[in-house]
């Protein structure tokens, strides 16, 4: 048997397990841009739990795997690795109570602010929250950078890599590819105005 074709049955197994599972919910869109009104685009957001925690892991694996042979950057890698392993360790051992998007459109405000961008876990798959309202970013025009990242309230508090107490965890959107790094250890997300 090919190589390919042992792939494609691993993965067909794992997709078929995914399905039996009903957690893991792979055809979602993390973001999605709804309508464009003047200067304000209006977006839906999703995060996929299960999928959020498995990207995490493969982050993490590959911070840990680049700090074995870098000759720079040891420092910031494991920063890195120090924030994602506790954002893991609290993801992976307590259940998720709340889940806003916060970024640019509002001041990275999260709960606290007057209308938290609250996302509500799915009726179909709880394991998916979706943001209730349309979200919206005001934008001076095409091409501009927009960015955001997902608060997760586990109901407790618990001590950061840097050593302070949280009470939130900080994700970027798993399934975006466009990210910058935020200062703290890890990313923000962003997507490009239209």
């Amino acid at each position: 048997m090919s190589v390919k074709k042992v792939f494609m049955s691993l993965v067909l197994v794992l997709v078929g397990f995914g399905m039996l599972a009903g957690k893991y919910d792979s055809g979602y869109k993390s973001f999605e841009i709804k309508e464009k009104k003047e200067n304000t685009m209006y977006v839906v957001f999703r995060l996929n739990i299960p999928f959020a925690l498995n990207y995490l892991e493969n982050l993490l694996n590959g911070f840990k795997k680049k700090l074995e042979t870098a000759e720079k950057g040891k420092k910031n890698l494991q920063k890195k690795i120090d924030n994602y392993t506790v954002i893991l360790d609290q993801l992976k051992n307590n259940k998720v109570k709340k889940v806003c998007v916060f970024g640019d459109f509002n001041g990275w405000k999260t709960f606290a602010s007057d209308k938290p961008n609250l996302l509500k876990p799915g009726s179909a798959n709880p394991d998916t929250w979706y943001t209730a309202t349309l979200v919206p970013f005001l934008v001076s025009g095409p091409g501009e950078k927009l960015r955001y990242k997902f608060v997760l309230d586990i109901g407790k508090k618990f001590t950061a890599a840097d050593g302070t107490e949280q009470e939130y965890l900080y994700i970027e959107d798993p399934m975006n590819p466009q990210k910058s790094d935020d200062g703290f250890g890890g990313y923000n997300s962003e997507f490009v105005s239209k």
